[in-house]
């Protein structure tokens, strides 16, 4: 696994099978999963909201190229544990 430092405060992780799991204050706040196809797929892993974690969640995924998320996407996705 290989850690990328994406600002301050925010590091992702690309894991074995090239999953991406994204950390904001060293909470792990959303896990992007891709298919042989090349569709991702969000599970947010954290509950809670902030500014400043949405600029970190937004700003990892611009790293990997994906499209930012808004606060109502944010709030429609179940919470669901690593």
């Amino acid at each position: 696994m290989k850690l990328s430092n994406i600002c301050t405060n925010c590091q992702s992780i690309v894991t074995e099978k090239n999953h991406v799991e994204i950390f904001s204050y060293g909470t792990h706040v959303l896990s992007v999963k891709w298919d042989n196809e090349g569709y991702h797929a969000y599970t947010r892993r954290w509950d809670g909201w902030s500014a400043t974690t949405a600029r970190h969640i937004n700003k990892a995924l611009a790293w990997y190229g994906l499209l930012p998320l808004t606060k109502k996407e944010w709030d429609a996705m179940p919470v669901e544990e690593a």
